[in-house]
């Protein structure tokens, strides 16, 4: 089957969403990922407890087959397989396959970023952005995977990086390219064979990927026996096991990989740190996003204007984003910024509609639990007494798919608990746990005003459990100082919403191994340092 022509895939999905008609949207999609060989060892005739489900329509596209143990035990053997050559190789060689293989993905990005949005419902506008993620992750190993994993030499002593062998990348369903790459160019760089394990709920980015990865493998080994590298005819032999795919979920293959890279929510996250034991494992689980607005923001920047840029931050991609704020803690005297983002919420033209068509910032929830946790915390705050701003249904005129009850479509929601009635114990810690819940819906929780910095500063360290990002919005310089001294997080931004500043700076669960930064690298490699003995000085004559 030939492939189409960059977009030609999106504009079908567009005239399918528009017109609601799903049975083309599914045909469409399945004869599109047909043409990929990953795809179809993957593909079921017959139902399987792993549904591919359209959050578009909330209906079920087509069925996978899991990874089963046998399928496992042959990806590892043939991951470290690969790892046992590729690994040798330079660094500087390791980074031409990379250079080959980000030039393939970017042939085949359209088609991923169309393969998310269909999906998870994410605007495709966004998931084409999303694959700009991966172009920040190469250009970080070019620039400085040599200088972190590469042979070093200080006095007697040189440190040797060797690769670890099988890489296991699970990313997450919200940002499912985006939040793998860093993992995939990471290992590879550091030398080993990778499997990259697609999320449940949005697996199908894997199979136009590998079509990538198979063009780069074969690019790159042409190259190697061409130029008469010594190593050529191995890498050949082993190159099958470089880069893999495994589809749901096989306790086997992350039990027994040599590294594992997850990025998603706490619970699973730590089932696999249980399972792992003291193998290296990469965990980042999520964001509970702390916005702290000091009165002496409004000095340089009008309420208006902050609460623009705090909605910007969870409003689009219906509140997906791991950075996205989740509290909102505003110093007294700062109300204003609340009443602003209330009526945004209330009164904004949100751009809900399909996700597909140019101009869309909105899109359905992923699935029903996202939408049941929005509708419980809105029915919490009528029963306590906090005031909710928007909320409002989002019109079928608009979006046909929002009469479906299994496709979820709503509009952002601020709640406001400044008022809540929390008096009794038992209500207390429900406001509590709801707001530690990480809900991928565009929710914002206003917690009651803090008195002052200090206030702010323990509102955070008591609630934002994750540390993962957060914002101060402050015109006042000392200000600034002591909340990024007192909070824990890993990137804390200024006067704008909390942002994920990877490759460029560390990022995850704190006390957890982190990605990004000076270190990056070293993550995926094992490091010894051998020592050599001194010279001893020659002897004088007598």
């Amino acid at each position: 089957m030939a492939m189409l022509a960059a977009g030609e895939l999106s504009m079908k999905f567009e005239q399918a969403v528009s017109q609601n008609d799903f049975n083309t949207f599914r045909d469409e999609y399945k004869s599109f990922l047909s043409q990929f060989p990953a795809f179809n060892a993957a593909y079921s005739p017959v139902p399987t407890d792993l549904a591919v489900h359209s959050a578009i329509f909330g209906r079920t596209c087509f069925y996978l087959k899991q990874t089963n143990d046998l399928q496992a035990k042959a990806l590892l053997d043939d991951g470290r397989a690969a790892s046992a050559v590729f690994g040798r190789l330079s660094v500087e060689e390791r980074l031409d396959f990379l250079k080959i293989l980000e030039a393939k993905v970017k042939a085949h990005e359209q088609d991923i970023g169309t393969v998310i949005t269909a999906d998870t419902g994410k605007p495709a506008e966004l998931s084409v952005k999303e694959m700009a993620k991966g172009a920040e992750w190469f250009d970080f190993a070019y620039k400085n995977a040599e200088t972190q994993i590469g042979a070093k030499t200080a006095g007697e002593s040189r440190t040797v990086s060797r690769p670890l062998g099988v890489a296991q990348i699970i990313g997450a369903y919200n940002y499912p390219y985006a939040l793998a790459i860093g993992g995939i160019v990471g290992a590879l760089a550091a030398g080993n064979g990778v499997v990259v394990s697609a999320p449940l709920k949005a697996p199908n980015w894997v199979f136009p990927f590998m079509a990538a990865v198979d063009e780069a493998v074969q690019e790159f080994s042409a190259t190697a026996a061409a130029a008469g590298k010594p190593w050529a005819g191995a890498f050949a032999a082993t190159a099958r096991g470089l880069v893999q795919s495994s589809v749901g979920v096989n306790r086997n293959l992350t039990a027994e990989a040599d590294l594992v890279h997850f990025v998603g929510g706490d619970v699973t996250g730590n089932i696999i740190s249980k399972s792992r034991g003291t193998k290296p494992t990469i965990l980042e689980m999520g964001g509970s996003n702390v916005v702290a607005v000091m009165n002496s923001a409004l000095k340089e920047m009008s309420a208006q204007d902050v609460a623009a840029t705090i909605y910007a931050g969870f409003a689009p991609a219906t509140g997906q984003r791991c950075t996205a704020p989740r509290m909102l803690c505003v110093e007294a005297g700062a109300e204003d910024v609340v009443t602003a983002l209330g009526k945004l919420a209330a009164d904004g033209d949100h751009h809900i509609g399909n996700p597909f068509s140019k101009g869309t910032k909105m899109g359905p929830l992923v699935d029903r639990g996202a939408h049941q946790k929005m509708d419980e915390a809105i029915a919490l705050a009528n029963e306590l007494g906090g005031k909710v701003y928007g909320g409002a249904k989002v019109s079928s005129n608009a979006v046909p798919q929002s009469l479906n009850e299994n496709s979820f479509w709503v509009t952002p929601v601020v709640i406001d608990w400044a008022k809540a009635d929390t008096s009794k114990p038992e209500n207390a810690e429900r406001l509590k746990k709801l707001l530690g819940e990480e809900i991928f819906g565009p929710l914002l929780h206003v917690v009651p005003r803090a008195a002052n910095l200090d206030a702010a500063i323990a509102f955070t360290q008591k609630h934002d459990t994750h540390g993962l990002a957060g914002a101060i919005f402050s015109s006042d310089a000392a200000e600034i100082e002591k909340y990024a001294a007192g909070v824990r997080v890993t990137s804390l931004t200024v006067n704008e919403g909390p942002k994920d500043r990877s490759p460029f700076g560390p990022h995850g669960h704190p006390g957890l191994r982190t990605i990004g930064g000076g270190s990056h690298f070293t993550l995926y490699a094992s490091e010894s340092v051998v020592v050599m003995p001194k010279a001893k000085a020659p002897k004088l004559a007598a």
